[in-house]
């Protein structure tokens, strides 16, 4: 991935991201790069942080999980999903790059081998099916019945060492570069897998604190739901309180607040008088739950009591006129 590869991703980025997401992402973000920057959570301040960023190495086309990181805090699920979906993608093209190089190198390598064992193999039967009888610097071909066949000159045997020699090494130079070879694809694969477990540990420990932080909204909501019972239960219980109440205040209504249709005298009624069976502008009167009338004579200057179906009342204050 180049830089202007990475530079496309984060312009479509831009798409995703709303006023909220921006604004946050500055605030997040407000320590590293300038105040101006900060204050700006338009377009193009967004792009001029970007470009902060760039400046400041923090991110790059190798290495962008500061800005994965940072959208993952502030809760911008598609930004994440959309850089790390491209950061897969260019691991598995670097290592897919890495492994074609190994193949475009081991097969010669490969098939130069056998050739060279070959060649060995060749030489070393040469050697062996001939006897040598060394005489100074001149050898002798010689049959198995140790006559002498012919004279015939032969390459010095110093020299027949040098050549197995320089073939040897070139042997054992062919297998240490494809030992290398199978040693860097090892590696190549085991930092493959790493990167891999990696982000499939960091993936699961995302997945994790989203889980606890549900947990943790769900305790709130029933811890809240439960005081709201509680609340309500509290109200429940005032009310039936009020309504035992209001029975009893109903039971304890007197009996007679029943009036009869037609009106009857029960006290006075023989004219205007002193005598007990009389009264002279009465100005007031109580009734107790005995029915029982206490009447106040106001110009006999007394209180009279009337009880029920009685003809007369009796005096139980004043009756001796005007006085202090």
């Amino acid at each position: 991935m180049d830089n202007h590869c990475l530079r496309a991703i984060i312009l479509k980025l831009q798409d995703r991201l709303s006023n909220d997401d921006r604004k946050r992402l500055h605030f997040y973000l407000g320590n590293d790069v300038p105040r101006r920057i900060r204050d700006d959570p338009t377009l193009s301040g967004t792009l001029s942080l970007m470009d902060s960023l760039f400046d400041q190495d923090k991110v790059n086309e190798k290495d962008f999980t500061f800005l994965i990181n940072a959208f993952d805090e502030i809760q911008c699920i598609d930004a994440v999903k959309l850089l790390r979906e491209y950061w897969r993608h260019n691991q598995s093209d670097v290592q897919n790059q890495s492994v074609d190089s190994l193949s475009m190198i081991m097969p010669p390598m490969i098939n130069q081998l056998p050739e060279d064992q070959d060649e060995d193999k060749y030489s070393m039967q040469q050697l062996l099916v001939n006897q040598k009888n060394t005489c100074d610097n001149c050898n002798i071909m010689i049959n198995s019945n140790n006559t002498n066949i012919n004279q015939i000159r032969m390459v010095n045997c110093d020299e027949k060492s040098q050549y197995s020699e320089s073939k040897t090494k070139h042997l054992l130079n062919s297998r240490k570069m494809l030992w290398k070879c199978l040693l860097l694809f090892v590696l190549l694969s085991i930092v493959g897998c790493g990167i891999l477990i990696f982000f499939s540990i960091r993936y699961f420990v995302d997945i994790g604190r989203k889980i606890q932080r549900l947990e943790t909204l769900n305790n709130e909501f029933i811890a809240t739901i439960q005081l709201l019972e509680i609340s309500n239960n509290q109200s429940i219980a005032k009310i039936q309180q009020l309504q035992h109440e209001m029975k009893q205040l109903k039971k304890t209504e007197p009996k007679f607040n029943k009036w009869k249709q037609n009106a009857i005298i029960v006290a006075g009624g023989n004219e205007r008088g002193e005598q007990l069976n009389q009264l002279d502008r009465p100005y007031g009167m109580f009734i107790d739950k005995k029915k029982n009338i206490f009447i106040a004579d106001h110009d006999n200057h007394r209180i009279v009591e009337w009880k029920l179906n009685a003809k007369e009342g009796k005096v139980i204050a004043g009756g001796n006129g005007v006085g202090n």
